[in-house]
């Protein structure tokens, strides 16, 4: 719980100017890298609290020219005519900007901050890599990543680094450090991704991943279309936190064979999505994890231990006539492949065909066997010149599970 006191001690230094600038000359005499002495202030105070240019004026005015205390703030009339140009033009200005560049611009002044923030920040992907000592995110797929590093595990300070630019902290969490920024981002009303990919080491301290769960509980639902699943850390730390509903899609790349899929399947989430790819065809659901977990999915990829004329009958009588349904992929040694295609048609004997066309109920299907998969596509364009046609398809649904 916060201290009360402090609170109090907090208001009066945002309203003391002498108290401000106190604070300033300290970092000065410090030798505090100005960007750097910025970001402890608003760390402290508040980004409410100073704009850059201001902070940057009482920099030079306290300490290279010696000014008192108390000293009243004036800028460069000529530096008017760019900011107070229409939120349009600004806008129109920094269509041209990249986003992550952006991040800086808006440190320069409270009007940038406004204009900014009332913009959607613009990234479409953001991939972060959380461990001890690093803290890497990639934004849009950039040839650069940003890294909050840590040579030695011992270091009270780390690095910062982008491209050819390096800032050193003195002192601080990496971690914390990498996921202030973040959130930043985050917090816009109007932030919202196409693909959020998470990778936290197996090795991550709890204390950190706390961290990483205080800030995702401040942002509340975050807005992700697509989520890599990754491991058991991600599944229960992260993966709560992507708005149901918007999150479409999940892509489940299991970092090792000990991460549960159960986990994912009593999430909200995963009840509300619509797609769902295993990327890892090497991992493979247990036998209790039956494919009905799936038949409310418009897409799906799995890889199963064993898939048996008892799932294919589920999927010929349950999904194949949900509406929703479009594609299902399942991956696994089949054996039994004639016996799979005779669920559909129970009166085939002739060598087993690579495809066929199947219909029930007015929709088309085709139904593939390649590659130790099978393959079910409901279709309506499209071209069945290579499959073949095995006569009309059994409908009696007696036979339902």
């Amino acid at each position: 719980m916060t201290d009360p006191d402090e609170n109090a001690n907090l208001l009066m230094l945002c309203e003391d100017k002498n108290a401000q600038q106190a604070c300033i000359l300290y970092e000065y005499l410090q030798k505090t890298k100005i960007s750097d002495a910025f970001d402890i202030f608003c760390d402290v105070l508040g980004e409410e609290a100073m704009e850059f240019r201001e902070f940057e004026f009482f920099v030079y005015k306290l300490g290279q020219e010696n000014a008192e205390l108390g000293s009243e703030w004036r800028f460069n009339p000529k530096c008017r005519q760019f900011l107070e140009l229409p939120d349009d033009m600004l806008n129109e200005i920094f269509d041209h900007v990249k986003p992550i560049e952006l991040f800086t611009i808006r440190k320069v002044s409270r009007r940038f901050r406004d204009v900014i923030g009332g913009r959607a920040p613009g990234f479409k992907q953001i991939d972060v890599e959380i461990s001890n000592s690093n803290f890497t995110i990639n934004f849009d797929n950039d040839d650069e990543d940003v890294q909050y590093w840590r040579e030695n595990v011992d270091d009270k300070g780390f690095t910062i680094e982008y491209r050819e630019h390096k800032v050193h902290v003195e002192s601080g969490c990496v971690v914390e450090a990498g996921l202030s920024d973040l959130y930043r981002i985050m917090k816009n009303p109007k932030f919202s991704l196409e693909i959020f990919d998470v990778k936290l080491d197996r090795y991550l301290d709890y204390e950190k991943i706390e961290i990483m769960e205080k800030l995702l509980k401040k942002v509340k639902y975050i807005k992700v279309n697509q989520f890599v699943v990754r491991d058991c850390d991600t599944i229960i730390h992260v993966l709560p936190y992507l708005r149901p509903g918007t999150l479409e899609e999940l892509h489940f790349v299991p970092a090792s064979s000990h991460v549960s899929f159960d986990r994912i399947v009593n999430t909200l989430q995963f009840c509300c999505a619509k797609k769902f790819f295993m990327d890892d065809e090497t991992y493979k659901l247990s036998k209790s994890t039956g494919i009905d977990n799936f038949f409310h999915l418009s897409h799906f990829i799995i890889s199963v231990q064993e898939f048996t004329t008892r799932d294919a009958m589920k999927i010929k009588n349950i999904f194949m006539k949900e509406p929703s349904f479009k594609y299902a992929k399942i991956l696994a040694e089949i054996p039994n492949q004639m016996e799979i295609l005779r669920v559909f048609y129970p009166a085939y004997s002739e060598p087993l065909p690579p495809g066929v066309r199947y219909e029930t109920d007015g929709d088309k299907f085709a139904l593939l066997f390649i590659s130790e998969s099978f393959e079910v596509i409901k279709v309506e364009n499209f071209d069945f010149s290579d499959i073949e046609d095995l006569g009309g398809a059994d409908d009696d649904d007696s036979d339902s599970d």
